[in-house]
């Protein structure tokens, strides 16, 4: 599974009753699945939620670790 960092301003994710969670700068994803279409869903390190974050964020403000 691939991980990411956050090197950019804290974004946000989208958990799965539709509520925001908000990424804080240096925290550490792991992509749980690999969607074409639709967001992914990616594990928080830090607390273990998952969240779904659209492509075009990961691409922009992460970087693969």
């Amino acid at each position: 599974m691939k991980q990411y960092i956050l090197n950019g301003a804290s974004q946000s994710g989208v958990q799965w009753d539709g509520s925001e969670y908000v990424i804080e700068h240096s925290e550490i994803i792991t992509q749980l699945t690999n969607r074409i279409l639709r967001g992914n869903l990616f594990a928080v390190k830090s607390d273990g939620r998952i969240v779904k974050i659209d492509s075009s964020i990961i691409e922009r403000y992460f970087t693969e670790i």
